[in-house]
């Protein structure tokens, strides 16, 4: 989860189409391409179970996760080098 944390604090790794702004530690307002409105996320697991009637956890599988049309075809990732190793450079 920190790793995603990352990501979407930092708007050059964020996909076309998001804008994303923070909105406390590990909360942020995401709206995504075709939104009307904003929708409330957060990093933490444990703030989102104390939140959960007012924001959505950023997670792999959420509906605000990246739609089909925006992925692109990678390289395979460089052998031996975590999700984390590649995004401290």
């Amino acid at each position: 989860m920190e790793d995603l944390d990352r990501v979407i604090g930092s708007p050059d790794l964020m996909p076309p189409g998001f804008e994303v702004q923070p909105q406390g530690k590990c909360e942020y307002s995401v709206l995504k391409l075709g939104m009307n409105e904003p929708v409330r996320v957060a990093t933490d697991p444990a703030y989102y179970e104390a939140h959960a009637e007012s924001l959505e956890l950023w997670s792999p599988g959420n509906p605000l996760s990246t739609p089909p049309e925006f992925i692109t075809p990678a390289d395979k990732p460089p052998a031996g080098k975590t999700s984390r190793d590649i995004l401290d450079g």
